[in-house]
């Protein structure tokens, strides 16, 4: 019956380390890939439970307050590196970070009209909402196509709920119509010479 009973001690011992390396890891994600606390209150949760559960088998106070500061310096480590690389502007460079920010929420309907017939490019790809630049303010735009790839070329058509809507500009379209033009009219004039 020891036996068993030691066996199903180092299991749970054997768990509460995967628990804890695994917590570890959700409050490293968090670092990285801010989801609104989702992977640091994981994270916490799995190191909170891993350390109870090595108290209820018995474990050691040393190895328990080992796991504690680990974690802290874990914490403290990934906060230096994240304040060193803001310092250094690597943050701004990665592309989790937009370095362009949206409309801010105090633009209404009214305010956002000026902008109608302006030309622009999309940021991101519209499928229908994405980001777009007019001259050098960033927008959230939806399309009124559907969808348009990065970097296309939009003009802004109308304000709906504190957003621009967009369509795939008609320039290239007009280039078209201007050259039938221009070629009926150099047919005109040799059909009176």
């Amino acid at each position: 019956m020891a036996l068993i009973l030691s066996s199903a001690l180092e299991t749970i011992s054997v768990i509460a380390t995967v628990l804890y390396i695994l917590g570890i890891c959700c409050l490293i994600i968090e670092i990285f890939i801010p989801g609104f606390g989702f992977f640091g209150i994981t994270g916490l949760s799995l190191v909170g439970v891993s350390i109870v559960t090595k108290v209820i088998c018995g474990a050691s106070v040393e190895k328990i307050l080992l796991q504690i500061l680990i974690c802290f310096c874990v914490i403290i480590a990934l906060l230096v590196w994240i304040i060193i690389s803001a310092k250094k502007g690597l943050i701004s460079k990665s592309p989790l970070i937009s370095s362009g920010t949206a409309i801010p929420t105090f633009y209404s309907d009214d305010n956002l009209k000026v902008y109608i017939s302006e030309n622009g490019e999309t940021l991101t790809t519209c499928r229908p909402v994405g980001k777009i630049r007019l001259g050098e303010e960033i927008f959230d735009a939806k399309c009124e196509d559907g969808y348009l790839k990065v970097g296309e070329k939009i003009t802004v058509v109308n304000v709906k709920d504190n957003m621009l809507i967009i369509r795939k500009s008609k320039e290239n379209d007009l280039t078209e119509v201007k050259e039938d033009i221009i070629e009926e009219n150099r047919k005109n004039k040799g059909d009176e010479e």
